[in-house]
């Protein structure tokens, strides 16, 4: 049984119309059977493949960061685009999805950002961990920190702080100086609780210590792709890295609670 719920029904129609069509076979050449290729020209980007049941081939692609399955039939003239499911309401592409498109996607991310000079925010025995880009002016970093205090009071996440400064021409010198400081946290915390009357003020023996890190995270954001904060990153359930852009939500920060 397939059920299209990847895309919207109207991209799921757009993908799916052109298989309507009486589609010629493959060429030998081509490394895609013709529907796959019909769906790949529409911008897909089709990234392996595997085998299904019933003889089909799973076909893996991505389209505007979300993950899709496509089932083609042996002969290679046919295609399905959503979702397979087993007697057991397993989706059969998941897993495949997962391999191929999550886990090269942030992987490799989070093995850059651990190496960060990050500093937590709650209990550093909290199973949970997130690691999140914070500047000090951001008022959605500010957000974020207020949504998750429940969850890090009750030591079942620690938030790993990454210092940038992006968003006011103050944010590179007050970030180096909370990186800067004896405590971190303490500063960021602070400046956080006085922001409203203009945060904490500049020192110059912190901001000095703490020059060279928050280059580093500087260079660390242009090298993932960032340009904005908070951007944050923690490991699923399945223990795939995921990402959040902005304050997350509610349901967000539940699916960072997985032990």
């Amino acid at each position: 049984m397939a059920i299209n719920r990847l895309f919207s029904p109207s991209l799921v129609m757009a993908l799916s119309a052109p298989l309507m069509l009486a589609a010629c076979g493959a060429k030998a050449e081509d490394e895609l059977p013709a529907p796959v290729q019909i769906i790949a020209d529409q911008g897909v980007n089709f990234v392996g493949n595997f085998d299904a049941p019933g003889g089909l081939t799973g076909y893996v692609g991505e389209y505007q960061g979300q993950g899709v399955a496509v089932y083609v039939t042996a002969d290679g003239e046919h295609a399905v685009v959503g979702n397979m499911l087993n007697s057991s309401g397993q989706d059969i592409g998941a897993e495949h999805i997962r391999r191929l498109i999550e886990e090269p996607r942030y992987g490799e991310a989070w093995d850059i950002i651990e190496q960060a000079n990050w500093f937590i925010e709650g209990d550093e025995n909290a199973e949970n961990i997130v690691y999140t880009f914070t500047d000090p002016f951001c008022p959605f970093c500010r957000r974020m920190h207020e949504a998750m205090q429940p969850y890090v009071d009750a030591g079942q996440i620690q938030v790993r702080h990454i210092m940038v400064g992006i968003i006011r021409e103050a944010s590179p010198a007050i970030a180096a100086t909370i990186m800067g400081s004896d405590d971190p946290m303490a500063q960021l915390l602070e400046h956080m609780d006085t922001i409203d009357d203009g945060g904490i003020v500049m020192q110059g023996t912190a901001m000095r210590s703490g020059q060279r890190a928050l280059r580093e995270h500087h260079e660390m954001m242009r090298g993932l792709n960032l340009s904005a904060t908070p951007v944050t990153y923690y490991k699923d359930r399945n223990g795939v890295v995921q990402q959040v852009q902005g304050a997350p939500r509610p349901q967000q920060i539940e699916q960072m609670i997985v032990n």
